[in-house]
């Protein structure tokens, strides 16, 4: 009686193993993602067979990975809607002030 492969003996075997290199690489990136975020993260493997040849009788097989890492959250900014629909940083109907008097100045000549 032959011993029985399992899934893992398949991957193992896609790509001589570059396959199951990418992934443990990835799933070690993804550990210390969620670790560093401290929020979860997803490694999702997709196995696709297609039936077999008529002629050959060997199934067509695609192993692929994709991994949703963990992001840090952006400080936000506010921002003003301008008349022409755009963002800008100031108030579009509050003026600038350009001329500022040195209090602590004027006080020293006084004395």
């Amino acid at each position: 009686m032959s011993e029985q492969r399992t899934i893992l003996d398949v991957i193992a075997d896609f790509k001589s193993g570059d396959l199951l290199a990418e992934l443990t690489e990835e799933f070690r990136t993804l550990v210390m993602a969620v670790e560093n975020v401290q929020k979860g993260g997803k490694l999702t493997l997709t196995i696709a067979i297609s039936p077999p040849n008529l002629k050959t009788g060997a199934m067509a097989v695609d192993l692929h990975f994709k991994s949703n890492q963990p992001q840090f959250e952006r400080d936000k900014q506010l921002f003003f809607p301008g008349e022409d629909g755009l963002l800008q940083l100031n108030h579009p109907r509050q003026t600038d002030i350009t001329d500022f008097t040195n209090v602590t100045k004027i006080k020293e000549e006084q004395a």
